[in-house]
């Protein structure tokens, strides 16, 4: 199955410029920015529940 950039979704901690994540924002990819494990976790889950 071929991937898109419309089918991806990251969730990361340093979007900003010079942060390591930044250059995943430059490609257009739907990025949300999280503080920490706690906050990715609770970012992950609801994905997941949404798409039940």
């Amino acid at each position: 199955m071929k991937k898109v950039i419309a089918d991806m979704l990251f969730v990361v901690d340093a979007l900003f410029e010079g942060g390591n994540d930044h250059p995943a924002k430059k490609t257009g990819v739907d990025c949300i920015q999280v503080r920490g494990p706690k906050e990715t976790k609770i970012i992950i889950q609801t994905i997941i529940i949404c798409q039940t």
